[in-house]
């Protein structure tokens, strides 16, 4: 690969970085990002690694406005949100329990892992 697609790699993550971070970029962040948009780079990992370290000292020299001009110029659409939210049911979403007049108390449990469904437990049902 082309030791000036990874600079120009390399510039476009330690931008955003600087930019999020208050005009200092991280190099490890910069490197996981680079590696992360190609990772067939990896191999050369020492190589990419000096870059990276270059690239980060050049931006972290710069002022956030000009970092951030720099960005704006050149990859105007790197600092847009890509985050997508997926609608997740609330309580209000689920259907009312049948003949809930009927029971006096329902108990909640909860799985032993954290990230597991919470059930619901109704007196004469499992």
């Amino acid at each position: 690969m082309d030791r000036d697609r990874i600079r120009d790699i390399a510039l476009k993550h330690a931008l955003v970085n600087a930019v999020k971070f208050n005009g200092k970029a991280s190099m490890n962040a910069v490197i996981s990002k680079v590696f992360a948009e190609d990772p067939s780079l990896r191999s050369m990992a020492k190589e990419v690694a000096q870059i990276v370290k270059e690239v980060v000292d050049y931006v972290n020299s710069l002022s956030l406005d000009e970092q951030r001009n720099l960005l704006m110029s050149r990859w105007p659409e790197a600092l847009g949100e890509r985050r997508v939210e997926s609608y997740r049911k609330g309580i209000e979403d689920l259907p009312p329990l049948p003949n809930d007049s009927k029971y006096e108390v329902i108990t909640l449990r909860f799985a032993p892992n954290p990230d597991f469904v919470l059930h619901l437990a109704v007196p004469g049902q499992p």
